[in-house]
């Protein structure tokens, strides 16, 4: 439809129904359409009169989900060219929430792109638009991505200290998934200094409530971090066990987790002496 009022010169037509058939695809994670559709509708925007009445979006709203979808298509340079967009859009001043959770999306496109320099600074300069001392979900969110960054950076006492602080944060004003990630993150960071059952108390805690609001991404990813931290400390019979939990569990969401999995299994076979399971554990 987006396509037959385009070519009939019927702008706001094409412009809504754009944006309808975006928001579809969306929701059936069909993230390569999705993006096309909400770029083809952006590029429409400034052609029609009133478009926010046109698609019932604004237009940062429309970038975020375009980025969204990039993100999910794996464009993160496209997504970072969107996120940029939207930020240019946001008055800081009136709606720093806004302007903080962009800034923590343009944190992980540059993250993805292997600017993590540039994902940390860009991470700390959102956290710097937010009321200090002050909790909020959007708070919650970037400390908690904060303290995910350090830890995968081995900046592991930095890591902690963000972690911490997310966790209250998180606890204070209810956002269960940034709660999981900074449990996560202090976990490992904890394990990574040699405190392995402390550390794996704290996982143990990011996987249960994972598991309680179906976030199948921090579920896959406490899983394989159990598993790193017991074989970090040595205890590679307990780490296989763990990563055969973990793969027992039915992570199909995302694949990549189900695949971690089945590499450390090998990895750990290997290591005691299991050659023919870390041969069958490899992913085909």
């Amino acid at each position: 439809a987006a396509h037959h009022w385009f070519a009939a010169g019927d702008q706001p037509r094409a412009l809504a129904a754009a944006t309808r058939a975006a928001v579809a695809a969306e929701r059936v994670n069909a993230f390569g359409e999705a993006q096309a559709l909400f770029e083809r509708a952006l590029g429409l925007w400034e052609r029609v009169e009133d478009p926010e009445q046109v698609t019932g979006f604004e237009e940062v709203e429309l970038l975020r989900r375009a980025a969204s979808s990039a993100d999910q298509a794996g464009d993160p340079a496209r997504q970072e060219a969107l996120l940029r967009r939207a930020l240019g859009l946001v008055d800081v001043e009136a709606n720093p929430g806004l302007a903080a959770t962009l800034h923590e999306r343009l944190s992980q496109s540059l993250w993805s792109q292997h600017e993590q320099d540039a994902s940390v600074e860009t991470m700390q300069e959102g956290l710097a638009l937010l009321p200090e001392g002050e909790p909020s979900p959007e708070r919650a969110k970037l400390v908690s991505q904060l303290a995910r960054r350090r830890m995968l950076q081995a900046r592991l006492a930095e890591s902690e200290e963000c972690a911490r602080e997310a966790i209250a944060v998180a606890r204070a004003v209810g956002h269960r998934e940034a709660e999981a990630i900074a449990l996560n993150a202090l976990g490992t960071a904890m394990g990574g200094r040699g405190e392995t059952d402390a550390g794996v108390k704290h996982l143990r805690e990011s996987l249960e409530l994972a598991r309680e609001e179906n976030l199948s991404m921090e579920e896959g990813g406490a899983w394989i971090n159990i598993a790193d931290v017991l074989s970090l400390a040595g205890r590679t019979e307990e780490a296989l066990d763990v990563a055969r939990q973990g793969l027992e569990a039915g992570l199909t969401s995302p694949w990549r987790s189900a695949d971690w999995l089945r590499l450390a299994i090998s990895e750990y076979s290997f290591q005691l002496g299991d050659w023919d399971e870390a041969e069958a554990a490899i992913p085909g």
